[in-house]
């Protein structure tokens, strides 16, 4: 079984320097999806998951699909840690991850976790709204706000 690490952010950092050492302590001490997960592909297999963005619609990475940098690094580290704390079946914190790496790159013109504000979710909750059913958009929308809230 995978040993569960709490990410504790110190107050005293800067945002900037929370999110990097949130980022290293999912990549190297964390043991969800296995000890060798290949943290630097955008396909990671032993979740069934691929790193795209919202245009990517298969688990086969399209070119030019792959989440753009610096957000990517972040929605890894995430998604890694939440399996950790609630794994699902579903992974529905892909999709609200899509959206809001969109919801970002619309904002701000890059993709950044760090500029992450209430227009960029409500601007991703649209994005759910208009790229996927009813209820995958509900669970989206519920993934959204989790995301805020750890954010």
């Amino acid at each position: 079984m995978a040993e569960i690490v709490q990410f504790e952010p110190r107050a005293s950092q800067v945002a900037q320097d929370n999110l990097e050492q949130f980022i290293r302590l999912c990549r190297e001490d964390l043991t969800v999806g296995g000890a060798d997960l290949p943290w630097d592909e955008d396909q990671w297999p032993s979740f069934g998951v691929t790193f795209g963005n919202l245009d990517q619609k298969t688990r086969k990475l399209k070119p030019g699909n792959a989440m753009q940098s610096p957000f990517r690094e972040f929605a890894k580290a995430y998604f890694r840690y939440q399996q950790g704390h609630r794994p699902t079946g579903s992974k529905p914190e892909m999709r609200a991850l899509k959206c809001v790496e969109r919801a970002l790159i619309e904002s701000d013109g890059v993709a950044d976790i760090s500029n992450l504000n209430a227009s960029v979710l409500d601007r991703a909750a649209t994005l759910a709204r208009e790229n996927f059913s009813v209820g995958l958009a509900y669970h989206a929308g519920r993934e959204i706000s989790r995301l805020a809230s750890f954010v």
